[in-house]
Formats: C-alpha cells, sequence, structure tokens
C-alpha cells in the first residue's frame, strides 16, 4: 500500500471529522496515516471500530503500546488520559479520512461500481475489459483482486477492501495514469461505510437473493444494506448519477421506483416492460448466445461467447454502465463480442469438453447456472459441490434440492469448511431428501470419479469455488484448484 500523500495534525482531523479532540498532555500531534490494526500503527492515529466479532476499543492500549499516538473512538469513556478524538460512528470516519489523507483520488477518475448477490464479478470484469476500447485506463477493484494494466497487479483479497486500502489502490493507479475504475460494492463494504467516501458516477444492481444472512440477520436489511449504494450515488453525484437497475428482480424493482424520488438517471435493464434497457429476445448454444435489446427506441442485438440468460443481463448491465460514463454504444456493441471469459465464471476448459467451473454458492447461483446447462445438455448433467463451513447454514438444503431437481447425478464433497465438521455440513445439505450419487471429502478425487464416469454427450459443472486456489480447512488453507484438478485428468 503506497503511503499517504497528506499528512495532518490531531487538531486539523478533529476539523475535518466534526470530531471532539481531547488530550490531557495538550499540544498539538502530527499523525501522517492512520490504521484500524492495533498491531500496525506506529506513529499513526488508531481507529477503534466495534465490529461484529471484535470491538476495537478494546485494543486501544495495545495501539499506544504499539507506538500509536492519538486514537479515534466513539467511546469517550476507553480515552483514560490519551489523546484522541471522539466521534459519533468511527466507520464512516475513517471512510473520510482515508479519502482526506489520499486526496479523495476517485473524484480525479470515472467511478463504477458494482453490486448483487451474483454476478458482481463478471459484471465488473466485462466493464474493464469494455473500457480498454475507448480512451480509458481502467482500475478494477474486486473478488478477483486489484488490477489496472502496467500499473498495479494485485491477488485476491476482499471483495471490496477497506476504506483506506480501497483510497490507496485508486491513488496509486491515478498516480500511474488510471482514468476509471470499476469496483465490486458488496453489502458488507455497505453496511460498514467503507465505499461512503467514493466518488461514484454509476451505480450496478445486479439482483438480490439469499445470501450473507448470517450478517444481515434477514432479506430486508439485506436489501437495506444494497438500497443505500443508490442512496450514495444521489448523495455523491445528484442528477448527473446514472442507476443501472436489474428490472427483473423484485428487489431492483423497488430500487427503479426510488430512482425519480432520487434524481438519478434511470439505465434500468431487463426483459421488464418500461425498462431503459429491455431485453426483447434471447438465443443461446454452445458456442455463446445473442441478446436482441431496445434502448432509446433503437433495436439491435449484442453477440457473446458468454452464455446464459444471468450472463445476458451481466452483459446489458455492463454495455449500460459504460453508455453511462459516455462510451459510444457502436463500439461497445463491437467490443461484446470479444468479450473474454471471466476465470471461474460459467467458465469452459479448452480440451476438456463438456465440462464447466463456476463460483455459484447460494440458491439462486445453482438455479441460474443449471438452468443454463440443463438447456445446452444432450446427455447427462453432473453436478459437484459442498457447502462453505461457518457461512450462512441456512442456504445448504435449498441447494440441495435445487442440485436434486436441475441435474440427474448429483456429488458432494469439500467446499471450505472452515472450522465445521465437513460431515454436518454434508447432512444439512442433504437434510431434505437429497440422494447424492456418492459423497467423498476429498475433492480433488471425487472430480476425477467424475470425469472417469462422464460419457460424451454429459455435460459436468464444478461448482462453489470458481477460480479460488486454496481449501479452507481448520484454520488452514491449503492448495487446491478445481481448474488445475481438470487439467491434470485430460493432461493438459
Amino acid at each position: 500500500m503506497i503511503t499517504p500523500g497528506n499528512t495532518f495534525t490531531i487538531a486539523e482531523l478533529a476539523a475535518e471529522l466534526d470530531g471532539v479532540y481531547l488530550s490531557i498532555e495538550g499540544g498539538d500531534i502530527e499523525l501522517p496515516y492512520a490504521s484500524s490494526n492495533s498491531e500496525n500503527v506506529k506513529d499513526g492515529l488508531f481507529v477503534a471500530i466495534a465490529g461484529s466479532r471484535f470491538d476495537g476499543h478494546d485494543f486501544i492500549d495495545k495501539a499506544f503500546q504499539n507506538g500509536a499516538r492519538a486514537v479515534l473512538l466513539s467511546n469517550p469513556e476507553r480515552l483514560g488520559t490519551k489523546p484522541g478524538i471522539i466521534v459519533p460512528d468511527t466507520r464512516k470516519a475513517y471512510s473520510a479520512l482515508s479519502a482526506l489523507y489520499y486526496g479523495n483520488p476517485s473524484k480525479e477518475c470515472k467511478v463504477i461500481g458494482v453490486t448483487g448477490t451474483n454476478g458482481k464479478t463478471t459484471t465488473t470484469s466485462i466493464i474493464y475489459e469494455f473500457l480498454k476500447n475507448f480512451s480509458y485506463l481502467p482500475l478494477r477493484i474486486g473478488t478477483l483482486g486489484a488490477e489496472a494494466q502496467g500499473i498495479i497487479s494485485r491477488g485476491r483479497g476482499l471483495t471490496t477492501p477497506d476504506p483506506m486500502e480501497l483510497q490507496a489502490l485508486i491513488r496509486e493507479a491515478v498516480n500511474g495514469g488510471a482514468n476509471a475504475c470499476v469496483m465490486e460494492v458488496s453489502s458488507h463494504a455497505l453496511d460498514q461505510a467503507r465505499v461512503n467516501d467514493i466518488q461514484f458516477d454509476v451505480a450496478v444492481f445486479t439482483n438480490l437473493t439469499h445470501e450473507h444472512l448470517d450478517y444481515h440477520g434477514n432479506m430486508e436489511r439485506y436489501f437495506d444494506a444494497k438500497r443505500s449504494f443508490f442512496h450514495l450515488l444521489a448523495e455523491k453525484s445528484g442528477s448527473s448519477g446514472v442507476a443501472v437497475v436489474n428490472a427483473d428482480c423484485r428487489y431492483g424493482k423497488k430500487i427503479v421506483n426510488e430512482i425519480r424520488s432520487l434524481k438519478l438517471c434511470d439505465y434500468s435493464f431487463g426483459r421488464t416492460e418500461g425498462c431503459s434497457w429491455q431485453i426483447v429476445n434471447f438465443e443461446q448454444d454452445m458456442n455463446g448466445s445473442a441478446i436482441a435489446l431496445n434502448f432509446n427506441n433503437r433495436e439491435f442485438t449484442l453477440k457473446t461467447n458468454l452464455i446464459g440468460r444471468y450472463n445476458a443481463e451481466n452483459l446489458v448491465a455492463a454495455v449500460a454502465a459504460c453508455h453511462g460514463i459516455g462510451c459510444n454504444l457502436d463500439k461497445l456493441i463491437a467490443a461484446a463480442e470479444n468479450v473474454p471469459q471471466v476465470p471461474g465464471r460459467l467458465q469452459a476448459i479448452e480440451g476438456a469438453p463438456g465440462v464447466f467451473i463456476d463460483y455459484c454458492h447460494t440458491p439462486d447461483g445453482f438455479q441460474v447456472v443449471l438452468s443454463t446447462l440443463r438447456e445446452l445438455t444432450a446427455g447427462e448433467l453432473w453436478i459437484i459441490f459442498g457447502c462453505g463451513g461457518d457461512r450462512d447454514s441456512s442456504k445448504r438444503a435449498p441447494m440441495g434440492n435445487i442440485a436434486g431437481q436441475l441435474a440427474d447425478r448429483v456429488v458432494l464433497t469439500l467446499d471450505n469448511p472452515r472450522s465445521e465438521d465437513p460431515e454436518q455440513i454434508i447432512k444439512d445439505i442433504t437434510s431434505d431428501g437429497l440422494k447424492p450419487e456418492f459423497v467423498d471429502l476429498d475433492r480433488g478425487r471425487a472430480i476425477k470419479k467424475v470425469l472417469e464416469a462422464k460419457c460424451d454427450d454429459d455435460i459436468v459443472l464444478i461448482a462453489g469455488k470458481g477460480n479460488e486456489d486454496y481449501q479452507d480447512i481448520k484454520g488452514v488453507k491449503y492448495p487446491y484448484s478445481d481448474l488445475e484438478e481438470v487439467k491434470k485428468f485430460y493432461g493438459l
């Protein structure tokens, strides 16, 4: 992470954040950076954030032992005689000061944010590829890591990084010549104010389905987090903000109904009558798909090597988002034909006919991916999957049910069990009566068995991990890749 370009005194930060500066010792203190990590805050400002598992206020003494000069906190009783700034909400304040330290870099480029349960990574990746066809040098941030050609290349991390890392990435990219940024915006990031001080120009909503209820508690609170993105867009960009919303999703319809009151530009999309980018026809085969669209009374067709109705939605969302920042529609139509395959997203493997790898790990993800492959399967449809441990367990049985309904043969295996007992995860998946072909907790061996049994007309979906390169078992991440297992079997 690059060093912040700005430095502040504690009094200056207190004024910028509308906080109360308290110091028994008196005098001003220079703070060259801030961190929410008590182990890495020497000579800086420690930000005490009350999280779902840990409360940063419990680490104030530790931070000062590690060299912190001051603390940003919301509970004044925890300050003692130490210098600090008291604010109502340290998450929001951390976002604001992160932007201050790096000089608000998102104001120096176009920014497109993509949120939704499924499709964030694919849509973000397509937008990134599109922008390279125009006068943009884009930065992409998300599940696949951070990348700006010739400037930044970082591996996987959080879908949406913490505010300081996020601002640092954008500053580094902008300093290197980037003039656009496309990023995945998770519901956690929205709820935790990580993107509060990003100057978004376009907000994309792909869909909302069962996921992350272990964090949000229920679907309405999950939706409230997603919906807040469009209120943030209205706050930052006003009437110039472009809202690209899936009008076919029932939650998307609610956002579309709010767009006018928020005074945002309506770029809704889908098959729904009256949306701005209306899908009027869809056709596909194993080589790709064609999406007939109507926008501004113009009818045209997007041709792509991507398959699946949900990928049609992702592609249309990407076209609309790029058009929203001024990209020429005819050039976007041409660029759609050459969109590269997104790693781990319904990824076909050259030399392994009929084998696909996909990251789908929710009931809706299973529904749309298996439905797509069901249409294209001449023989039998296989699925190999497990469910992640220490995550929302209520989705396991529904995923098992959908797999049993849409696939001919279901094989259960391991998928990042973390601290949970893998056998219990399997019991949860089969609790509604799913009868798997077999269970093998060695994922690589399970894949090998299925590929040995697969007939020429069969299709195999290896689901849940996508392009992940590890198995998370009891706190240890062991090297593992679905793609490498398939390549090994076929000698690729």
